[in-house]
């Protein structure tokens, strides 16, 4: 997850998501460094004795999980303007940390509300990360029923966290309709997931270098006669009229993605704006 989350540094959709989520992933491991290696002291709580190590290795999860949530939340900082994304990002950070003081204080601190926190933030991440996908137009209402989805589940979750006791088991009609949301939230997840990276390798085809084209046909705008004329200067073969002529492969200027046959105005690859296909480049 390092490693990953590191190599999206360099992409300005995922900047900040990558660093933040980096620091976040190294804390983690040092939780669990110390669960693995650190002293055993014992203590007493609500559901036993245990050491030290497992307070560690509680908390090194929490932060992880933490990280998750966190990283989703910050994708698109400094690219567009999706402010709803930063309630998410609060209610990680609530839940991430009274989920860590109940660890170590040995009691439960309002377990209600860091549920809430927690069912906002998945929500809240899960929306900005779909709303990441690029797909066309015909596979958009994917991404629409696994946002759908998710948040039927997330009210179904929020009902059950304040209404059910912990201890009762039978949910009945509404633990139901929880499973059914999850599964069919978590299929068409994966399948946007699939479906976004099918496009972008189908939208970003090989296509010859610029370098290897030689020569264009086209029509002289002054005499209208039909001619092959070289890469760059040259005169019609009628009427001598002065032509430059010049191709290059079109990129996006934020990440250098190549953007032939790319029907969206949005880069696949930085989520940067780009020009209309035909328009003229900056």
């Amino acid at each position: 997850m390092l490693g990953a989350a590191n190599s999206l540094k360099d992409r300005k959709v995922s900047e900040v998501a990558s660093k933040v989520s980096t620091f976040m992933l190294i804390a983690s491991g040092a939780a669990f460094l110390v669960a693995a290696w650190g002293p055993a002291y014992s203590s007493s709580s609500f559901s036993g004795t245990f050491d030290i190590a497992m307070h560690a290795a509680g908390t090194g999860w929490v932060i992880l999980l933490w990280a998750v949530a966190t990283g989703c939340c910050l994708l698109g900082v400094g690219v567009d303007r999706h402010h709803w994304r930063l309630i998410g990002l609060a209610c990680a950070a609530a839940a991430g940390n009274l989920t860590i003081a109940t660890i170590w204080n040995d009691q439960p601190l309002w377990p209600r509300l860091a549920m809430q926190c927690g069912i906002i933030a998945v929500l809240l991440s899960h929306a900005n990360l779909m709303i990441r996908c690029v797909l066309p137009a015909s596979w958009k209402p994917i991404i629409h029923v696994a946002i759908a989805a998710t948040a039927l589940a997330a009210c179904v979750a929020s009902y059950l966290a304040l209404t059910i006791a912990y201890e009762q088991v039978e949910w009945g009609l509404p633990g139901q309709v929880l499973a059914a949301s999850v599964i069919l939230s978590g299929c068409a997840t994966l399948g946007a997931v699939i479906l976004q990276r099918v496009n972008s390798k189908s939208s970003n085809p090989v296509v010859e270098t610029p370098s290897r084209f030689t020569s264009i046909k086209l029509e002289c705008p002054r005499c209208a006669t039909a001619q092959t004329a070289p890469i760059g200067s040259s005169g019609c073969i009628h009427c001598g009229l002065l032509l430059n002529i010049q191709i290059s492969t079109p990129c996006c200027a934020g990440c250098g993605y190549v953007t032939l046959d790319l029907k969206s105005q949005i880069c696949p690859e930085c989520g940067a704006t780009l020009n209309a296909p035909g328009s003229l480049l900056a």
